[in-house]
Parts: structure tokens; sequence; C-alpha cells
């Protein structure tokens, strides 16, 4: 097995470095198909548009997937890396998509020459970081409250390595995936227009799709064809939430801890596709997957025991590998940072305490805002079927509707009546941040048992007395996970809130979004971009330490039900 093992290893190893070696000596000669400097905007040209954003889309959503479930996993089931990996998360939840353009432009388009698959593979990763961090806090949540009878029946039944994982992790995330996966896809939605379009200075790249669609059509002033465009994506969502998101929603109430079943009526789609699943064909397919997958879950690999002498050679090798990359790292940073501080106008560094203050101020309102009317908008959704299947098409098409698409609307009806630009600035951080709340809220009361619902009913607990009692209490953990990826998200919504571009004309608020969209737009400075993400992220991670990470630790310790 041993043996088995390390031939493994080494060929995949040799493989890998064959390939990198050939394509560093080889890469002059590699001819890639270049982009095109613009999109043709056309309406015979949305089916084809909408189709490769979906496939970028997918893409985006299977390495969100596999990140989420390996990183939620391994930060919820160690204390000792669960507080870096929670730093780190907090971090990289915290940085807009801006903020990922330099590693996404250096590492794959320049990997590529600026042709058309480098471009591709950068527009996946930037779509990846707006998708991959409200699942992962999800599925950690989902681990951390799992009820401790449930662990103490999995460990005496001597379950352990991936057989626990897909027998207990996957199916006790199940519910909250599922509704943070449509959250996810919002979010995929709306910052489409910045992963299709990247630019950083005078480097710029338009990959055909929605997102460079509508781009391009608010930029000369088209509302036809921005409105064709909304169409389009509006239309994918129903499509999306009637035949994959509400048959998930509906399984996804299988996987509840509680001792009352669900008596809900399965949607037509559902049925669809357990018919589906009964075709002879599929069916044989299924049960080929299930015995591939089955030898693996059995799989118990034992630890490879190496000499001692081997073992501290090898331990001692990878240290110097990573000592080294490190130090290289910091040094091409370093030179590169001290580069482009020259071309800084010092007079931005001064403005940035400033600016997250006055960004901050703003994303505190929008939350207030967004609080005020999602609690209630989640109890009323919830707590009937029919509501819900009436009203969760109509959110998802709504939070998918990139901020973009409201800027004719702000600019004529806000900006131009009011003079304010904050009072537009603080709407479109809405349209980024509510709807995590509302998504996670909706989960949160979808989650109560059935069986503390009834005996609530029996024992005459209603109006504010169940609120106080029985709700907050409930939906508490889901509030603050809701909570911080909305913060996350308003951030995130500073780069196109605080920065307004209408028929060639720009409105802005002063802040760290618009100091992030100046270096990166007009300056084109990575030194400033790193310092205002820096400040940024400082910023997010002591709020998350200090606040939000307390919360968390009191909806774990107070307001979870056991089973």
């Amino acid at each position: 097995m041993r043996r088995n093992i390390w031939e493994t290893l080494t060929k995949i190893t040799a493989f890998l470095l064959v390939m990198g070696i050939a394509y560093f000596l080889y890469r002059e000669r590699l001819h890639f198909a270049l982009l095109p400097p613009h999109i043709p905007v056309e309406y015979r040209k949305l089916p084809i548009y909408t189709l490769w954003s979906l496939l970028r889309m997918f893409s985006a959503y299977i390495l969100s997937l596999i990140f989420s479930y390996t990183y939620a996993y391994l930060a919820a089931t160690s204390p000792r890396r669960e507080g870096i990996m929670l730093a780190i998360l907090d971090i990289l939840q915290s940085v807009p998509v801006l903020g990922f353009f330099p590693a996404a432009v250096y590492f794959f388009v320049n990997l590529f020459h600026g042709s058309r698959i480098g471009v591709e593979m950068a527009a996946i990763f930037l779509i990846f970081t707006s998708q991959a961090w409200n699942i992962t806090f999800s599925i950690y949540e989902s681990i951390k409250t799992i009820p401790e009878e449930i662990k103490e029946a999995i460990d005496l039944m001597n379950i352990s390595g991936l057989k626990k994982f897909f027998i207990l992790i996957v199916p006790s995330s199940i519910p909250k995936v599922v509704y943070n996966s449509m959250m996810s896809w919002a979010g995929g939605w709306y910052f489409l227009i910045a992963c299709e379009i990247i630019a950083i200075g005078p480097m710029n790249y338009h990959l055909p799709g929605l997102g460079s669609f509508l781009q391009m059509a608010v930029d000369k002033g088209r509302i036809d064809l921005a409105l064709a465009g909304i169409g389009a994506l509006v239309f994918v969502i129903f499509l999306m939430y009637f035949f994959i998101w509400q048959p998930l929603s509906y399984w996804a109430e299988k996987f509840r801890y509680e001792m009352v079943s669900s008596t809900a009526e399965p949607p037509l789609t559902y049925l669809m596709w357990v018919k589906i699943a009964n075709i002879a064909l599929i069916s044989s397919l299924l049960s080929f997957i299930r015995r591939l997958i089955s030898p693996i879950l059995n799989l118990r690999l034992k630890p490879i025991q190496l000499p001692s002498s081997l073992s501290s050679y090898l331990r001692l090798s990878l240290a110097t590998i990573i000592l080294f990359l490190i130090a290289f790292g910091t040094s091409l940073a370093i030179i590169s940072l001290t580069s482009s501080l020259v071309q800084i106008d010092k007079a931005y560094l001064f403005k940035i305490p400033a600016a997250i203050l006055a960004s901050a101020g703003r994303i505190a309102v929008a939350y207030i805002l967004a609080l005020l009317w999602t609690l209630p908008t989640a109890v009323y959704i919830a707590s009937n079927k029919r509501r819900e299947n009436f009203f969760m098409p109509l959110i998802q098409a709504f939070a998918s509707i990139p901020a973009i698409a409201f800027f004719p609307f702000i600019v004529r009806y806000i900006v131009s009546i009011t003079g304010n630009v904050n009072i537009a600035t603080i709407l479109l951080i809405l349209t980024g941040s509510q709807w995590y709340l509302l998504f996670n809220l909706i989960g949160g009361v979808k989650s109560i048992p059935t069986d503390l619902r009834q005996l609530s009913a029996i024992l005459g607990i209603r109006g504010f007395r169940y609120w106080r009692k029985i709700l907050l209490p409930a939906v508490f953990p889901a509030l603050i996970t809701g909570s911080i990826t909305a913060w996350g998200g308003a951030w995130n919504a500073l780069i196109v809130a605080e920065w307004i571009t209408f028929k060639g004309k720009l409105y802005y608020a002063f802040g760290i979004g618009y100091l992030l969209d100046y270096a990166t737009y007009k300056a084109g400075n990575l030194a400033l971009i790193l310092i205002s993400l820096a400040s940024m992220s400082l910023t997010i991670v002591l709020l998350n330490k200090f606040f939000w990470r307390k919360m968390y630790e009191l909806a774990e310790r107070k307001y979870n039900f056991e089973a």
C-alpha cells in the first residue's frame, strides 16, 4: 500500500514538473486566440452571451463547493486551525472583486499572454471569489451546530474519515448550503460585470457575456439593450429556480434534525426529477457512481512510517522551500510596492482612514435598513409554503440584478432630484447586502423544528412572546451568518456604489470603494490598490474578531437546538 501511494505521488509530481518545464520552454511558440478589444452589443447576440455567462457561473460554483466543504471542515474540526482559518476567511470575504484583479491578471492573463483562455480562467476565478465565502460560512455554521447526540452516535458506530464526512457533515449542511447557494449565484450574477470586464489602468479585456453586454449598453445610454439584457438574466433566474432550486429546497428539508417530518407537498419539478432518476439509463448511471464511491468511503489509509533520517530530511527540505518562496515573494512585493509608491499621490494615502469611516457609516445605515425589512419578511415567507413558492423566484431575480442596471434610474430620479450621491450610494449598498440577510433568515426560520412549532401552538405561545421565546433564539445563528456575509457583501458593493458612471459621466461618493476604483481604473497603481485593500481588510478583521465572532460563540453556546 505504501509503495503504491509513493509511486502515484511520484508520477503525479513528475508529470506536473514536466508539463511546467515544457510550458515555460515553449510558451513563446504557443498561440492562443486573442480577445477583440470590444464585443458586439446586439439583440441577436444575447442567447450566446447568456450561455457563456452560465458556463462561467457553473464552473465557478463547482470550485466554490469543493473549496467551501474542504475549508469549512478543516476550520470547524480543529480548535488550533479554527482561529487562523476564520481570520483568513474574514479577510478573503472582505476583499471586493476588484481586490483580486491583480492576482487574476498577473497569474491567469499573463500566463497565457492575454489570450481568451487566460482571461476566461481569470473570470471564473473572480466569479468564484463572489460565490465561495457565503457557502463556506454556512457549512462552518452547520458543522458547529450539529447536535452533540448525533456526533456521539456517529462516534459510537466507529464511523470516521471520508465515510463520516459524507454521512454526517454533508447531510447536516445541505439545508443551509442550498439556501446559501441561491445567494451565491445571486452574488455571482451581481458582480458578473466586474468579472467579465477585467481592467487595470490601460489594460482592458471584454469577455462575451451578459455582464459585458449590460456594461456596454449602459455606457452607450442604450436603455433598450440594457432592459433586454436584464430580461434575459431574469428569464434564466426563473428557469433555474423552478427547475433546480425549488426541487433542491424540498429535497434539503429531508436533512433537518427534528422528530416530526415535514408534511409539505413536493413541487412538480421535484417529481419530474424523481421520474428522470428512475429512467433505466439514469438509474444505472447513479448506481454505477454509488459503486464507484463506495470503496473510497470505506478506505482506511494508515499513516506512512518513514525512516527518521528521511523524515527529518523531508521536513527540512519542505521548510527550506517554503521559506525560500516566502522570502522570494516578499522581495518581489517590496520591489513592486517601492516602485509603485513613487507614483502615488500622497494626498490619497492620508485620505484612507477618513474613506473607511465614511464607507463604514454608509454600510451601517444600509444594514439597519436591511434588517428592519428582511426579518419580518423572512418570517412571513418561510412560515407558509405557498408564499415561499411565490416569493422565492422573485427574490432570486431581484437579488441577481447587477447594480449597474439601477444606474440610469438612480442618476435620473435620486441624484438629479436630491443632488445627494450618498442616498444613491446607500441604496446601491442595499442591493448588494440585503439579500444575504434575507436568504439566511429564511433558512433560519425554516430550520425551526416542526415539533417545536407544534408544541408552541399547543401551549398557546403566539405573537410577541413567540418571537421572543422561540423565533429570535432559533434564527440567531442564521442572523449572525447573514450579518457577516451581508457586511462582506456591502464592502464588496462599495466598488459599484461609490463610483457610478452613466453616459460617460462620473458620479462618486468619497469612500474606500471610490479609492479602489480610482486606483484600479484611473491610476492603475498596484500599491494604492494593495494599501486600500489592506486598510479595508484590517478594519473588517477587527470588526469580525471583536464583535461578530463573539456573536458566533454566543449562538453556538446558547441558541443551538439539540436533537
